[in-house]
């Protein structure tokens, strides 16, 4: 074991090509190499050093591990999209410490790029990336492992040197001072609500500021008795009121309470409408899965967006807490049924039912703990996996409808923009590929096109076009099509090393050769709406989330009878002298303005 307080030997940051994206190897004063001569074999020069790495990302580069023992070095490690971060010391080294301080890098480096930690992010950012190391690593000291005090001192904001203390003020320029934050506070509020479409009513007394929303309430006026006609479109507030208003996210939402057995079970079955113990019609299959015919999206709705998207939305992405815990034990005999349905929750859900500026959930919100599932569960030994069929068929499951669920369970990897995943889904569906062959006494007939399939990045937008809809489709002929479909995702990541498509989802700008890459695609699965890409934008360059909207298409079979949270109401109420917020449900039939000051309605 190392007793010296030089931990690290070297911080290294590689893309998903194996290319050293950063690289910082200590050599503390008073040792002429870090740890003595034989932890540092290979670390000497330039030329030993790119040898080293290059073996180290071969030996690394498939997700789903965080440590290894590699040429006499110990070296811990953490994918993120496109790039995999390493920090390596000797071979006796303490690697829950490494592990500790690999972590805050990491987090503290998320909060800074907020979340878009990818190659082009960290080489835009280079200069906030190697403070956060030099305050994370000092010459082979890890000196700091809470990722908040880390990112706080690279990102400390700069002293306002306007700011003076109120009573060294004359009274004019207190009032200034005063109304200029007001209104600072009044705007903030304003630009809040008419983003989400709230009306904001009040009980306050007589005061200055008014200001149009332009939204009728959703109530009639004796629910806001205090409140002023509901059917002006006027907003009123005190100063001193708004100065206290926060909005935030709710991390304290049970999750346990959502994400139920039964709950899973009810959407899986939603999401994969056939006889469990029959053999399927493929056509039938096919069609349903690449034609949306018959269309179940108010199904889906119906079931998922109050019930779990919604609710889930508003914890947090960072808060989601891993996803495994709501899952009995491997060794259940229910787990393949409920960690599909889990997984189909987070997955399909969010692209079944969220539209316009809530499309921004699907990438950034829930496929980050859907993905972190998914390399958990093909982790597991494979007699524990929930895509092993003996066990999928031990649930009374016939063999077809095994087959047609199991593939769902790879989803989170083919969506995944980390050159890992992808390359995990693909041996993957090796595996399932050789088992059906076996089965079927059939040579899957896409095994001639590919290698010319891995390379072209223009196949995924044409074969979508191709999907086997005909009648008479057999299973072969449906699932080697997946297949298919799933290897064609791998050249894109390998060429542009992230979804172009998503681009505008997620708030990132286009390269010129993404650009062109869309022009030749016809602009393949790009959001077009001007007006949902600007707000999508302004929210990601803000760091805000909007909170997701209802989908008035879908709302009306939304059943209040059983789904507490069809319509709800939001009651805000404050204290000036704690400056709290304080939120509940509130059903409609209650006095609004009641319990405090301010009320905050849906629109109809």
């Amino acid at each position: 074991m190392n007793l010296s307080l030089y931990s690290v030997n070297a911080f290294v940051i590689l893309d998903t090509d194996g290319h050293r994206v950063l690289a910082k190897y200590y050599r503390p004063k008073g040792q002429q190499y870090l740890g003595g001569p034989e932890f540092n074999r290979g670390l000497h020069s330039l030329k030993e050093q790119r040898a080293f790495e290059k073996g180290l990302f071969q030996k690394t580069k498939k997700a789903g591990g965080e440590i290894i023992l590699y040429d006499g070095h110990l070296a811990v490690y953490k994918h993120s999209l496109d790039l995999i971060f390493y920090m390596i010391g000797g071979p006796a080294e303490n690697e829950l410490m490494l592990h500790s301080a690999l972590s805050a890098f990491s987090d503290a480096v998320h909060m800074l790029l907020r979340n878009q930690v990818e190659k082009r992010g960290v080489l835009e950012n280079l200069d906030l990336v190697v403070l956060c190391l030099d305050e994370t690593i000092d010459d082979g000291i890890i000196v700091e492992t809470d990722s908040t005090t880390i990112a706080s001192r690279v990102s400390r904001p700069k002293a306002d040197s306007t700011e003076i203390v109120i009573n060294e003020q004359t009274l004019m320029n207190a009032y200034q001072t005063m109304k200029e934050k007001m209104q600072q506070r009044i705007g903030q509020l304003y630009t809040y609500a008419k983003r989400n479409r709230l009306l904001i009513c009040c009980r306050t007394r007589d005061g200055p500021g008014e200001l149009e929303v332009g939204h009728a309430c959703l109530l009639k006026q004796d629910h806001c008795r205090s409140c002023p006609d509901l059917g002006r479109t006027k907003l009123a507030l005190t100063w001193t009121s708004v100065a206290f208003i926060r909005f935030y996210t709710d991390p304290q939402i049970d999750l346990t309470k959502i994400l139920t057995p039964e709950f899973l079970d009810t959407y899986r079955r939603v999401n994969i409408p056939f006889p469990e113990n029959e053999p399927l019609n493929w056509a039938q299959v096919s069609k349903f899965f690449f034609a949306g015919e018959p269309n179940l999206t108010a199904s889906y709705y119906k079931t998922a967006f109050h019930a779990a998207l919604k609710p889930i939305s508003t914890v947090g992405v960072e808060n989601i807490p891993d996803l495994l815990q709501f899952l009995p034990s491997p060794n259940a005999p229910n787990f393949p049924a409920q960690a599909l349905g889990l997984t189909m929750l987070f997955d399909q859900a969010p692209r079944e039912v969220l539209r316009g500026t809530n499309k921004r959930y699907i990438n950034s919100y829930f496929d980050v703990p859907v993905r972190k599932l998914a390399r958990k569960l093909f982790g597991l030994p494979k007699e524990q996996r929930p895509d092993n069929l003996v066990r999928m068929m031990a649930q009374g499951w016939s063999y077809d409808y095994a087959m047609s669920a199991r593939i769902w369970l790879l989803a989170p990897f083919v969506h995944s923009e980390d050159i890992g995943d992808q390359e995990r889904q693909l041996e993957i569906s090796e595996e399932w590929r050789r088992e059906i062959e076996e089965r079927v006494g059939e040579t899957d007939p896409h095994r001639k096109t590919m290698e010319e399939d891995s390379k072209d990045i223009m196949a995924l937008s044409r074969l979508l076009l191709k999907a086997p809809v005909h009648e008479g489709t057999t299973m072969q002929e449906y699932l080697f099509f997946v297949f298919r479909l799933f290897l064609m995702h791998t050249p894109i990541i390998r060429k542009f090393g992230r979804f172009p498509y998503r681009n505008n989802l997620v708030g990132r700008t286009s390269t010129k050769e993404e650009e062109q890459w869309a022009k030749d695609t016809d602009y393949f699965a790009f959001e077009r709406d001007k007006e949902t890409i600007r707000r999508i934008k302004e929210d990601v360059d803000a760091g805000v989330w909007s909170p997701l909207h209802d989908e008035p298409e879908y709302e009306k079979y939304c059943d209040p009878g059983t789904l507490s949270d069809c319509r709800p109401f939001l009651k805000l109420t404050f204290t000036s002298e704690t400056d709290n917020l304080n939120c509940a449900s509130m059903p409609s039939n209650s006095s609004a303005c009641d319990a405090g000051p301010f009320c905050i309605f849906p629109p109809s």
